[in-house]
This record gives structure tokens, C-alpha cells and sequence, in this order.
């Protein structure tokens, strides 16, 4: 499918029904010449306000992946509505461009004082996740959801504009900022691998991942926009429908067969696996398999960390501390593993560079394992050591880290463990030479306690696009 200008070839469903660019439409739009794919623009009639305000070139939904859902049908006004099986796992996108006072749309998704709206202005007509009326409640272990506004209601009340900052604020930049994109930063992903605005008249972007956090109920949920410009002016509203509707749960014959390996429920519990970014902060997962495996996408292989968390299991035991055997004989109390090969894929074992060392070697990458096995094989006792080496303390050991040398920083300034029953963390920061691969890799973890005993996995899957 091509974007808004060029030749349309996606669901002739909604072709003849859906028309223009412009999103807002109505009897006080401009008329234009559309230029945005006719099977991916909101036709439904904007509130009555001037023209002279931004104008929405396109509102609509991405997969996971970013690339563009189309539109499952209309609804009897002929408003987009977009149909998943889960209420999280994909994307928001508004695009627009001035009105006819020429004004640039203002960039803001988020006003920090709650003293009025922001530029972007989005509401819900039933409440996200569990609709918590805290503000931009975004960063875990306390991610809130949003409340609901049942009328097209963005009067400047108090309850409106908090709900309206709260939605708005999920809709960020590359850098996780509540604001607009320029063309530059797109954040839609096409076909030819290129990220681009979806309209070639756009000239800015909001892009909003819907975390599970946030999560849409099942059923219809009205979602209605409207952007505002630098000179303060409002312009028409257009809407989209989201339409959860789960499919039954699969039969146990149809569960993939990487599952995790059960050991003992009486060892260490893993009480957080996850993503931060660079700077330490935490990254939500942006959908789910079929058996529930948490998946984190990044753009890039490397410039990322991964965390465990544990705790002792039912026997009380305490989770023993360390990422390396050096012996290799078995396995080091927390066991990982990868089920492809990351960076070159090095069967040398923790072959780390040594930034002290007068020559350092360049180091090597990890072999993967396919499917996810913790055998006591050679091979797997050496991939494993090699991959768990690289989750080190903040002097640089293999070893665990206590809540005072904790990696994910907090928007307090804190840093701290994710989960609160957690006793010990493994940080692994992600470089250059352990880069993943483009597409999907595995990432399988369990913890031995101080006895020897050993708890049930847990897995994630790192996206790299």
C-alpha cells in the first residue's frame, strides 16, 4: 500500500466511502484535493469551530510494528473503525498542517501545570486501562490508565483537562518527550522501510503507543482529535472508532512450542523482566504473543538494557547473586539465554571488552539457542555463562545488584528495583558487540537460590525493526 498521494491498493471495502485528506472534513473545511490514502482518513463530521485552526490530515491506527492498520469498515456516520483482538500492542498516529491562518501547529501533547489544554487534544469516550485520574501516570510499577469522556466535550473544565493531558501525554517523541514529530522523525513505517509522515501535506505528527497500562475495553471506543496552532487556534475535530474484539482463547494443542521450562516452584521467582532505555528509564512493552511473553521493540539492536528481578521462592532460600561460573561447569545462579545469535555470535566465553586494558580486545558477541534449552550441554553451559557475564554490578563484576545500586531510574531521580518484593537486580547493558538482530529474538531467564534450587523461567522477546 502506498501513502496518501499515490496510487491506492488496499481494502476496497471502505475506498468509495471514505473521502478526502483531510480528516476533520465538514462544511467548514477547505475544500482541497485529497491527498491522503482514501482507506485510511476519518470522515466524520468535526465540531463547529473556525477553519482558520490546524486542519488533521490523518488519524488512524498502526500494528505493533508501526506499519499502517486499514480500517475494518464504517461505522452509519462513515467514522474509520479499526478493529484489534486486544485493547494494547499498537499505535495512535495524528498527523496535520495550518489552517488557513497559516499558523504551525503547536507541538505540545502535554501542559506540565494542567493550567489549560495541550496542542494535541484527544479524548476516549470510556475510560483506558483502569482509568486512573492521576496525570500522565505513565512510568511503571504504577502505570495508571485514562478516564473516559463520553461527549466530544474539550470545554476547559477541570476534570477535561486533566483527562485530555492524560491521554495526550502518551503521544511522544523519539526522544520520549510529550510532543510532536517533524518529517524527519516519522514514526510510520512503510513498506519500502522507509518512516515518513502518511499525508505528504502534513507537517507535524503525534504518535501515541497504547501500552497495556492503557489498555482499550472491549467493544467500541470513540476516540475524537483536534490540534491547536501557535497563534491559539482551535481547528475542526475527527474521529476514529476502536473496536476490541478479543477471539476465544486458543486450545492448549495450538500453545507455541517454546514454553518456559518448568523446574521448581520452590526456587527463585523472577519478579520483573523488562527493558530500559539508554538513559535507565523504563520502557513499556508495546503488545504480547499468544502465550503472553512481554515484546519490547527498539529501532536499533544495542543502546538498551535488560533487567531481572527476583526474589526468594517458597522455600525462603535467598537468590543466589552471581552471572558467571568461571569454571564452566555448570551454569551461574542467573541462567539467560538467546535464541538467536547476538552481535557476531562468538563461542568464546564472556569475551567482554576490557575498557582497562592498554590494547582491549574488541569482544565478541553471544551464540544463541534454539529452541531455548537449559540442558547441561557444553555448548548451552558456555552460551549461557557468556550471555548472564554481561549482567554486572556498578563496579563493573558479574554479580547481582542490591536496591542502592539499582539501573532504572525513576522520574523522581531515583534509582531503585521495579518490582517491590524484589531482593536483587541483573542489569545488562546492551552495546554495539551484543547488537541484536533485526526481527524478533527470545530472551529466556530463570535464578537459582543459595540451596542449588532453581525457579521457573521467564521469558521476553526484543524486537528490533
Amino acid at each position: 500500500m502506498k501513502r496518501c498521494g499515490g496510487p491506492v491498493i488496499g481494502l476496497a471495502l471502505v475506498t468509495a466511502a471514505l473521502a478526502g485528506c483531510g480528516g476533520g472534513g465538514g462544511d467548514n473545511a477547505p475544500a482541497a484535493t485529497p491527498t491522503v490514502r482514501p482507506t485510511a482518513t476519518a470522515t466524520s463530521t468535526p465540531t463547529a469551530l473556525p477553519t482558520i485552526g490546524p486542519i488533521i490530515t490523518f488519524l488512524g491506527v498502526t500494528r505493533a510494528d508501526f506499519s499502517l492498520l486499514e480500517p475494518s469498515s464504517l461505522s452509519g456516520d462513515g467514522t474509520p473503525i479499526y478493529t484489534r483482538i486486544g485493547g494494547s500492542g499498537f499505535s495512535i498516529i495524528v498527523e496535520g498542517r495550518p489552517g488557513s491562518s497559516g499558523a504551525p501547529v503547536g507541538d505540545s501533547s502535554y501542559t506540565q501545570d494542567l493550567s489549560g489544554l495541550p496542542d494535541l487534544q484527544i479524548i476516549a469516550s470510556r475510560p483506558l486501562g483502569n482509568g486512573s485520574t492521576a496525570v500522565c501516570d505513565i512510568s511503571p510499577p504504577n502505570s495508571g490508565g485514562v478516564p473516559g469522556i463520553a461527549q466530544k466535550d474539550f470545554s476547559p473544565t477541570d476534570s477535561n483537562i486533566k483527562a485530555i493531558n492524560d491521554f495526550a501525554c502518551r503521544f511522544r517523541d523519539g526522544a520520549g518527550d510529550p510532543k510532536g514529530v517533524g518529517s524527519q522523525d516519522a514514526c510510520v513505517l512503510f513498506p519500502s522501510g522507509d518512516y515518513a509522515f502518511v499525508d505528504t501535506s502534513s507537517t507535524i505528527e503525534f504518535c501515541g503507543q497504547i501500552a497495556r497500562s492503557m489498555s482499550f475495553p472491549d467493544g467500541d471506543t470513540l476516540v475524537t482529535v483536534r490540534l491547536r496552532d501557535t497563534s491559539g487556534y482551535v481547528g475542526p475535530s475527527a474521529n476514529i472508532i476502536l473496536r476490541v474484539a478479543p477471539v476465544p482463547t486458543p486450545p492448549p494443542s495450538a500453545t507455541p512450542t517454546v514454553v518456559p521450562t518448568p523446574v521448581s516452584s520452590s526456587g527463585p521467582a523472577i519478579t520483573f523482566f523488562g527493558v530500559t532505555r539508554a538513559d535507565g528509564t523504563l520502557l513499556e512493552p508495546i503488545d504480547f504473543t499468544e502465550d503472553n511473553v512481554p515484546i519490547y521493540q527498539r529501532r536499533g539492536g544495542f543502546g538498551f538494557t535488560l533487567v531481572v528481578e527476583g526474589r526468594p521462592g517458597a522455600s525462603g532460600a535467598a537468590v543466589s547473586p552471581s552471572s558467571y561460573q568461571s569454571d564452566l561447569i555448570t551454569f551461574p545462579d542467573l541462567q539467560v539465554q538467546v535464541s538467536r545469535d547476538l552481535g557476531n555470535g562468538s563461542p568464546a566465553v564472556c569475551d567482554v571488552p576490557d575498557p582497562r586494558n592498554p590494547t582491549p580486545s574488541p569482544g565478541g558477541g553471544v551464540p544463541g539457542i534454539s529452541p531455548p534449552s537449559f540442558d547441561l550441554t557444553e555448548s548451552n553451559i558456555d552460551a549461557v555463562n557468556d550471555f548472564a557475564c554481561r549482567f554486572r554490578d556498578g563496579a563493573g563484576n558479574p554479580i547481582a545488584r542490591g536496591r542502592s545500586d539499582s539501573c532504572v531510574l525513576f522520574p523522581s531521580g531515583d534509582y531503585n528495583f521495579v518490582a517491590a518484593g524484589s531482593t536483587l537486580q541483573f542489569c545488562a547493558s546492551i552495546d554495539g558487540v551484543l547488537a541484536f538482530q533485526t526481527g524478533d529474538t527470545l530472551v529466556t531467564a530463570r535464578l537459582r537460590d543459595v540451596n542449588g534450587v532453581v525457579g521457573l523461567s521467564s521469558s521476553i522477546v526484543i524486537r528490533v525493526q
